[in-house]
């Protein structure tokens, strides 16, 4: 048991994370519990590819009929779900900064929750178009607030460890994705096999705390306090209530929204150059996970190698991050998968059938490339900017990636015409 002489003074809400452990047991169980809806939320991106595929008894494009004319909408169905990523970016995000993140957190995979199982009896084509919107309008919003409570419960030490691991929980829920697509061949049957687990995440509204450094931004000293002595005891660390009374978080004594950041020209590059690249990541990844069922060859085994060297991808961003450095790892890992695509164009031109594996490789390193470039630009983005907008930046930012997101279905189908 650890304990703190009375006439230490604790200045900054970082200070307070160095006293209790900047990554102890409770900041481990809080993470797991915002992890696990990550895995969840993958299922709404990787069942498009086996729902829209032609290797299932029973596909959304035998239901509505979306052929020859009508062909077109398989696209508008993926652009939709898209259109969802950008409007719940910004919505949540700013949810989160100016009502909390618990509230935008458990609203957001709560309506994930609803919104996915009610896409199960969609009884037409467009009410599927909706309820595709909506899920992605939660999901995304789920990220934005994840990513950014995670951060604001650790140590700067252990913000690239948190920002990254998240990660590996969306690559195992693609792989379950493919388990369930192999036994399920009726897209029915799976949309509501993977959207039942999500049930579980209801129980948040009364397990999961509120971040204590966003309580402390908003002045609401008496309720971080409490989180706060609930962690320290849980990380053994006690008698700390009474150097944290008058602390705030960061320095800071109110809100920040946003006219401090288009007071800033530096701020509004820097916000420029990541919004550029949030395009970019964005665009590339999902033009390269949504025609994985388009290269030819067994779409469960080339999914399955998407999602392995997507976990190498980020497994490599962890591993690499401090040592390279966020800008040059970034710049490296963009141009290593941006070459391997523009490879693709050998294989493609030369209409030779014994060089598919070719494309297959190229498409693969692209995918570990783009991975590792996003798994690297969430903490990036995070670091970049102040507390009291970190939420509403994060979610901007997005909106930029979603537009890459909205245009990637139509360049995933230039392959069919």
């Amino acid at each position: 048991m650890d304990t703190y002489k009375s006439e230490e003074r604790l200045t900054t809400f970082d200070d307070i994370i160095d006293r209790i452990g900047e990554f102890g047991l409770y900041q481990k169980r809080l993470y797991l519990l915002i992890c696990l809806p990550g895995i969840t939320t993958a299922f709404a991106v990787a069942i498009i590819v086996f729902a829209l595929g032609e290797h299932h008894h029973r596909t959304i494009i035998s239901d509505f009929n979306l052929v020859c004319d009508d062909q077109i909408k398989q696209s508008h169905a993926n652009m939709a779900y898209y259109g969802g990523y950008a409007v719940g970016s910004m919505t949540f995000g700013a949810i989160g900064d100016i009502f909390g993140r618990k509230l935008a957190l458990c609203t957001s995979i709560s309506l994930f929750f609803v919104s996915s199982l009610v896409t199960t009896w969609s009884p037409t084509f467009y009410a599927f178009v909706i309820f595709r919107f909506l899920t992605g309008l939660t999901c995304l919003g789920y990220w934005c607030v994840a990513v950014t409570l995670a951060l604001e419960l650790v140590g700067s030490s252990k913000r690239k460890y948190v920002g990254l691991v998240i990660e590996f929980f969306w690559c195992f829920g693609e792989m379950v994705t493919v388990a369930a697509a192999y036994i399920f061949r009726d897209w029915r049957d799976l949309q509501l096999a993977l959207a039942l687990p999500s049930v579980f995440f209801l129980t948040y509204w009364c397990i999961l705390p509120e971040s204590p450094r966003w309580l402390l931004l908003h002045g609401r000293k008496k309720e971080a306090n409490s989180i706060i002595r609930k962690a320290a005891k849980t990380n053994g660390i006690h008698e700390l209530d009474v150097f944290i009374a008058e602390n705030r978080a960061e320095g800071e004594t109110g809100v920040s929204y946003w006219i401090p950041l288009l007071k800033s020209r530096v701020l509004v590059v820097r916000w420029c150059i990541v919004a550029l690249n949030w395009f970019t990541v964005s665009l590339v990844y999902y033009g390269l996970t949504m025609n994985v069922g388009k290269l030819g060859g067994d779409v469960f085994l080339n999914f399955t190698i998407s999602v392995l060297v997507e976990f190498l991808g980020y497994f490599s961003c962890l591993c690499l991050v401090d040592r390279l450095g966020r800008r040059v790892l970034h710049c490296a890992s963009m141009l290593l998968g941006g070459v391997a695509c523009l490879c693709t164009i050998v294989p493609v031109v030369a209409t030779d059938a014994s060089l598919l594996w070719v494309t297959v490789v190229l498409s693969m390193v692209g995918k570990m490339g783009v991975s590792c470039a996003f798994g690297g630009i969430y903490l990036y983005t995070t670091e970049l900017f102040p507390t009291g907008i970190r939420g509403s930046i994060l979610g901007s930012v997005n909106i930029a990636g979603r537009l890459g997101a909205l245009i990637a279905p139509y360049i995933a189908d230039i392959v069919s015409i």
